[in-house]
């Protein structure tokens, strides 16, 4: 019941939006989905409507969190990732094992343990925005490092990386 609310943006599969306005949110790690609801709530991640909809009206208590959260890391989600347009597939790739690889594992996947989410087939556009955020502090959940990570990349190599990214495979887990 309560996923209902969620469902209305992210598909009641949790596939999002290939426009990159709503991620895929199947299948990431219920303790991501945790830990993203409570900084909408807390304003460590700046989005108007998932404020609205992660705030204590729609969500009122620690189990309602936990139980939205363990109900969309249960979901399988078929919907194909928004991908870029492949031009720069290789500088993408090289550009992710050289600054992301190390933290983020070589298949993007998600780790519940290290409360990281899963990048591999996540839509480009909204991955580009993310790491644009994070480059020019708009995403104050991310540690500093990771803005300094990414705040020397152009545009095209942002969109490179999360071109490449969107095309990877989703599902496992990256777990060390």
């Amino acid at each position: 019941r309560l996923y209902e609310t969620c469902a209305a943006c992210h598909g009641v599969v949790g596939g999002g939006v290939d426009d990159g306005t709503v991620p895929v949110s199947a299948g990431q790690p219920a303790q991501v989905i945790a830990k993203q609801l409570v900084d909408f709530r807390r304003e460590r991640r700046l989005d108007l409507r998932m404020q609205h909809f992660a705030d204590e009206r729609h969500l009122e208590t620690p189990q309602d969190v936990a139980d939205v959260a363990a109900h969309v890391a249960g979901l399988v989600t078929s919907t194909a990732a928004g991908t870029g347009d492949g031009a720069a597939l290789a500088a993408g790739a090289a550009l992710y094992r050289g600054r992301c690889a190390g933290c983020h594992g070589e298949g993007a996947r998600p780790d519940g343990v290290r409360i990281l989410p899963g990048l591999a087939g996540q839509h480009a556009a909204y991955t580009r925005r993310q790491l644009e955020e994070s480059a020019t502090g708009r995403r104050p959940n991310m540690r500093s490092a990771h803005g300094q990570l990414v705040a020397g990349l152009g545009a095209a190599e942002l969109a490179a990386v999360a071109d490449y990214l969107s095309r990877l495979p989703r599902g496992g887990s990256d777990a060390r």
